[in-house]
């Protein structure tokens, strides 16, 4: 482990951003002192080969895995820019059930959306600049020197803190929202379309299938699909469920990988 603190992990909740900038602080302060971060989870899983990931990455040093949606931008029908407009609570507590879990947030989100039109603005104001809110998937890649900027600014605005820890998914625009508010904005990518259209068109890094309503695990019968996508992870794979997957995965990487 690189580090023994630990986050009761809700989804939607502050403490998923708290474990990326933990994540990166540890990183940064590491006697190994790589070159580029990944913030992955034990979910996903490599498609390329280990040589094919250290080229990309020794051939772009400066590329930002992250592909980002203006929600600001956003026309005021958008859920997502309307999620900006009113606070979030209660997503970091264990309720330990979900049930009653999406009854309480998802229910205070309801009553917010029906009794106020919004509460507050969908920006940002920082030195007297207007920051725009950005929405990108949670995983992505970065160097060094952007972990430390994102650091540095979360650090040096407290604002920032105060605006996203009652926002609706604050892993998905906090970290985005710095990014494409910097001068490394260029070194990622911007969602081509100005609407939403689910949080898989934002991954740069993972093919992915995403529905709320259930769990989706990839299988064998998905490995064309999946090399074929030119993502470099997949997710979500599990243990007793993707194994035969996994392993054709890696009779692919091997086959591939640079003696």
């Amino acid at each position: 482990h690189i580090t023994e603190e630990r986050y009761n992990i809700q989804w939607g909740g502050w403490n998923q951003v708290k474990y990326q900038l933990l994540f990166l602080k540890k990183m940064l302060e590491s006697k190994h002192t790589p070159d580029r971060i990944f913030i992955i989870t034990g979910q996903d899983y490599p498609l390329w080969s280990n040589s094919k990931i250290q080229m990309y990455c020794q051939k772009y040093p400066d590329k930002i895995w992250m592909r980002g949606i203006n929600l600001t931008k956003m026309t005021s029908t958008s859920n997502m820019k309307r999620f900006l407009t009113f606070p979030h609570y209660f997503r970091d507590i264990d309720f330990h059930s979900q049930r009653l879990r999406h009854f309480i947030t998802g229910g205070q989100r309801e009553l917010f959306l029906k009794l106020f039109p919004a509460i507050r603005e969908d920006y940002l104001v920082i030195e007297a600049q207007k920051w725009d809110i950005w929405q990108s998937s949670g995983y992505f890649s970065c160097n060094r020197e952007v972990a430390k900027h994102i650091l540095d600014t979360i650090s040096k605005y407290p604002q920032i803190s105060s605006y996203f820890k009652h926002t609706f998914v604050p892993e998905e625009i906090t970290i985005p929202t710095i990014i494409f508010n910097s001068k490394y904005k260029d070194n990622a990518e911007i969602f081509p379309k100005p609407q939403y259209e689910g949080l898989s068109t934002l991954a740069s890094l993972h093919e992915f299938y995403y529905n709320k309503a259930i769990k989706i695990y990839f299988g064998k019968s998905d490995y064309n699909k999946l090399i074929s996508s030119g993502k470099m992870f997949c997710r979500k794979v599990e243990t007793g469920k993707s194994d035969t997957l996994m392993d054709m995965i890696d009779s692919y990487r091997n086959c591939h990988e640079e003696k």
